[in-house]
């Protein structure tokens, strides 16, 4: 199975990062460290070791 991505820039001074697969689904907003999971209706927030970062065109987590 093959999973989704895009960046939704609905709201062009927050943009996500959005991928799904089959019942899971992963969110990670530009310029924090936490990324929001929802699994079977099932919703939580996990923190990241960084930010993550977006030039416009692709979205980078923070290497350390």
């Amino acid at each position: 199975m093959t999973s989704n991505t895009r960046i939704d820039v609905t709201d062009v001074n927050n943009p996500v990062f959005i991928a799904e697969k089959q019942n899971i689904k992963i969110e990670i907003p530009v310029n924090k460290n936490v990324a929001h999971e929802t699994q079977n209706k099932k919703s939580f927030t996990k923190t990241l070791d960084g930010v993550t970062f977006y030039n416009g065109i692709s979205m980078y987590p923070k290497k350390h």
